[in-house]
């Protein structure tokens, strides 16, 4: 039987730019930015939107 999961999405921190880059590498696409999406440390910050599609996970 074949898996439902068709798409993977995440976000993370614009300041965290090793985890964006391990996503890239592992062929997640920037789909967006969710602009002042949270507060830490008093100040706002973005978060990335990032995703990969079964397409392209299981494309070689």
């Amino acid at each position: 039987m074949e898996s439902a999961l068709n798409r993977i999405m995440l976000t993370a921190s614009e300041k965290n730019i090793g985890a964006i880059k391990a996503y890239k590498k592992a062929k997640f696409k920037t789909e967006g930015i969710m602009k002042q999406a949270f507060y830490r440390e008093g100040n706002f910050h973005d978060k990335i939107v990032m995703a990969i599609l079964r397409e392209e996970w299981t494309d070689s």
